[in-house]
């Protein structure tokens, strides 16, 4: 008798399943609803840039982008707020992916949404999208050091879940579709690895040897 293994379908989010970046989008969307300071938003834009070019850390931007909004922000009113966004964000999804995923989970793939973005959107929004499991970044934690579920940390974070959950995954038959360099460490997981959109640098990097997508 053999072990039973599980293919997986592991999707990242940013750039993939939707354009561009999400936490930029729920900031501008924060400050026009009045719950964060126009000053706060240019911060955490001029934070945002300077963690592209590695002079800060993406970690410690994104944590003082959301300190900043809970300050300014009543609980209740937040969590709203994010649920609000959480609606409007699943109507930005493309239209291939969420086809794409439905195929997948037809064929009998557990599916994974791994993604830098936070948990107080991803949760409301994964649980529409009805996904098996979702491995993000956690607002609570993001202090500490290696919260952030990013790079190389995602690929880790899957393997740290399938581990605690006691799921033997059949990689050779799992996919996983991403849009960036830094997504290189889950993609590489897989057997069947896919760019979508992706950007220069991660097609450079991966040598052309991975599937690209254009999703809409």
């Amino acid at each position: 008798m053999t072990d039973k293994t599980t293919p997986l379908a592991i999707y990242d989010f940013d750039g993939t399943l939707i354009n561009g970046d999400s936490i930029v989008a729920y900031l501008r969307s924060a400050c026009r609803a009045g719950l964060l300071k126009k000053s706060a938003l240019v911060m955490s834009a001029l934070r945002g840039v300077l963690s592209k070019t590695g002079l800060i850390d993406p970690q410690l931007a994104k944590a003082r982008a959301m300190s900043a909004l809970a300050a300014c922000a009543a609980p209740d009113r937040l969590r709203a707020f994010d649920l609000d966004f959480a609606a409007g964000l699943y109507s930005r999804i493309r239209q291939d992916g969420l086809r794409q995923l439905e195929r997948d989970r037809r064929e009998g793939y557990m599916i994974l949404l791994v993604t830098a973005s936070t948990d107080n959107y991803m949760v409301p929004l994964a649980q529409r999208l009805d996904v098996d499991a979702l491995i993000c970044t956690k607002t609570d934690e993001l202090k500490n050091p290696g919260s952030n579920c990013r790079g190389r940390e995602k690929a880790r974070r899957v393997r740290e879940y399938l581990k605690q959950n006691g799921i033997s995954p059949d990689w050779a038959r799992s996919r996983a579709y991403a849009d960036s360099a830094s997504d290189l460490a889950l993609l590489s997981l897989t057997g069947q690895p896919f760019l979508v959109c992706p950007k220069r640098s991660a097609v450079r990097r991966s040598h052309g040897q991975w599937p690209i997508l254009t999703w809409r």
